[in-house]
């Protein structure tokens, strides 16, 4: 009887440590899910407010510029001043239909109507439309083109299907380099955007004619947009996304004047289908 209550005192013993042990590494979990979860939402609300600038910062300066162009020739040319007011409206709609995308991501569920059937549009199903890529770099370039600045686009190099997210990203550089042309160039009269393909890797070379300041081009990292053109956080943006695909980015004026923007991303391919 002795050795029986001690070998069930043992086993006891060793099942109260053991379940001890199993609530403490429970908890432990919670913790480190809670932690994960706190680190993922705020990259997404950090994701998404970059997003957010993106689409209203370029899309408002656009309608600022073709607004003062319309104020200009309003007395000497009127039909002109009616078309920019016309692309005004027709701006004003893009961005408020890409901050509705957006922001219904941000909304619970799936989107569907009062009745309940999921919502389908001409471009898909409503809020989740693709992110714009390579191929709406055109249409980029005419909504610029719209303010009067002359928008040279080309491509050199043997073109390869990139991922999606390295397409996102080569967009939003270039609208943003484009952006940063039409608020901060001095009589910037034209605009070259160049992009290079070399598996795997991308070159995206933005370049003005508009007078340049006297500082030199600068190599940015994260977290430091010293010396560059605009203090906002379009051009800390364009550094995270750099960095996103272990590239580097070099911003500055040119030796023949202007102003340069200079972004390579490297691992851009997109992965093989099997």
């Amino acid at each position: 009887m002795a050795a029986a209550s001690l070998f069930a005192g043992v086993v006891v013993r060793a099942l109260r440590t053991q379940l001890d042990w199993l609530a403490e590494r429970a908890q432990r979990l919670e913790i480190e899910r809670d932690q994960q979860m706190t680190l993922a939402a705020a990259a997404e609300r950090a994701r998404i407010a970059r997003e957010m600038h993106d689409v209203v910062s370029h899309n408002i300066q656009v309608m600022v510029t073709l607004a003062d162009a319309a104020t200009v020739a309003q007395r000497s040319d009127p039909q002109r001043a009616s078309e920019a007011m016309r692309e005004v409206s027709g701006t004003g709609r893009q961005a408020l239909g890409d901050m509705r995308r957006l922001l219904g991501l941000l909304r619970e569920g799936e989107p569907h109507d009062h009745e309940g059937k999921l919502r389908v549009g001409l471009s898909g199903i409503d809020g989740l439309t693709p992110q714009p890529g390579l191929t709406e770099l055109d249409q980029l370039a005419d909504r610029v083109r719209s303010t009067g600045l002359t928008v040279n686009l080309e491509r050199t190099g043997e073109p390869f299907a990139l991922s999606r997210a390295a397409e996102l990203t080569v967009f939003r550089i270039v609208q943003e380099a484009l952006t940063n042309v039409l608020k901060h160039a001095d009589s910037a009269h034209s605009v070259k955007v160049s992009l290079a393909f070399d598996d795997p890797e991308v070159t995206i070379l933005v370049v003005d004619d508009g007078r340049a300041s006297g500082v030199g081009p600068s190599h940015a990292a994260p977290n430091d947009t010293a010396g560059m053109r605009g203090t906002g956080h379009g051009t800390l943006g364009m550094v995270e996304r750099a960095a996103a695909f272990d590239g580097s980015l070099v911003v500055g004026p040119c030796s023949e004047g202007g102003w340069q923007v200079a972004v390579t991303l490297r691992a851009c391919k997109a992965p093989a289908l099997l």
